[in-house]
C-alpha cells in the first residue's frame, strides 16, 4: 500500500465527515493505523538491509527508499 493512496484516503474521508464525533475517531484509528503502517515498513526496511549485508550488497540503505 502506498502512503499517498492512505494519504489521500483518509482526507476524503475527513471532508465527508467534517466536525462529528465520529470523524475524531475515524481520525484516531487512521492515525493508529498510519502508524502501524509506517513502523512495518521500517522493519521491511531493515529485514532487507540484513539480508542485503549477507550478500554484501554495498547500497544496503536503498532497502529503506519506498519504490
Amino acid at each position: 500500500m502506498e502512503i499517498f493512496t492512505l494519504y489521500d484516503s483518509m482526507v476524503t474521508i475527513l471532508l465527508l465527515l467534517r466536525k462529528t464525533d465520529a470523524t475524531r475517531a475515524m481520525f484516531g484509528g487512521l492515525l493508529i493505523a498510519t502508524a502501524i503502517v509506517l513502523g512495518l515498513f521500517i522493519l521491511q526496511g531493515f529485514g532487507l538491509a540484513k539480508m542485503a549485508k549477507s550478500r554484501n550488497v554495498k547500497r544496503r540503505w536503498l532497502a529503506f527508499v519506498p519504490f
